[in-house]
């Protein structure tokens, strides 16, 4: 949460926001759960059409389309209140803190490059940061923006310095859109060659080689959801999750 509930339970934002924007196609959103690794499988073969929220790689560019959410995301530092500013992944070693971080997780392989020591554990969240805290460990962890945010909610809190922690919004990627993965083997999807592709430039969702068939359901989606995100609706579904009632 605030992304998506434990399941069974599929309340959360990605569903208020995708099923909203279904409806408004004339669509139903069918919300099926698998482990990460079968899920982009059934991406790559059309067995699903699209995944809420991913992250941009070239491998997953052969099978996926990128759309943007209308929604910005971002993943933040967290530390103990004392720890000066960090902006970069330098300054984690300059004060000498222990990374805290996910078993298998993609960021292992920044830490070896900046000889940082870590301490790895199968979820990571704030009550984990907390308990270092409490034990005089200097940690550090990265986290998604929302589940922080959500956290405030869930314990009535205004911010965290009242319980003794810092974010740090600068060091790990900054705030960037989100963007969901729509399958290019969906029967829903067909794209066309887009003659404003730079080959000179870095292939990305805003430089791709095709685009969108406006008659497709994908693009239908696609452009439901950019009207979401301009009347503010998109915004509006994410904070009556993570508003607190007091504020």
């Amino acid at each position: 949460m605030p992304l998506i509930n434990a399941a069974p339970n599929n309340n959360g934002f990605y569903f208020n926001l995708y099923n909203k924007a279904a409806n408004e196609i004339g669509c139903i959103l069918k919300i099926r759960r698998f482990p990460k690794k079968r899920l982009h499988k059934m991406l790559n073969s059309g067995a699903l059409d699209f995944y809420p929220g991913v992250s941009i790689s070239k491998e997953r560019s052969k099978y996926l389309y990128y759309l943007p959410v209308g929604f910005e995301t971002a993943q933040f530092g967290i530390t103990s209140s004392t720890v000066p500013e960090i902006n970069s992944y330098s300054d984690i070693k300059k004060h000498k803190l222990t990374w805290l971080m996910e078993l298998g997780s993609s960021k292992n392989e920044i830490a070896k490059s900046y000889k940082i020591e870590t301490l790895k554990t199968p979820v990571v969240n704030i009550e984990k940061i907390l308990k270092m805290r409490s034990l005089g460990r200097d940690g550090f962890t990265i986290l998604d923006k929302e589940p922080i945010d959500y956290y405030l909610k869930e314990n009535k809190l205004i911010n965290y310095t009242s319980i003794g922690l810092k974010i740090h919004k600068h060091c790990c990627g900054g705030i960037k859109p989100m963007y969901l993965g729509f399958s290019k083997s969906s029967p829903h999807f067909k794209e066309l060659i887009n003659e404003r592709f730079d080959p000179k430039r870095v292939i990305s969702p805003i430089n791709n080689p095709s685009k969108l068939d406006p008659n497709c359901i994908a693009s239908k989606f696609a452009n439901v959801l950019n009207k979401l995100s301009t009347s503010g609706e998109t915004l509006a579904i994410y904070e009556s999750y993570i508003l607190n009632d007091f504020e």
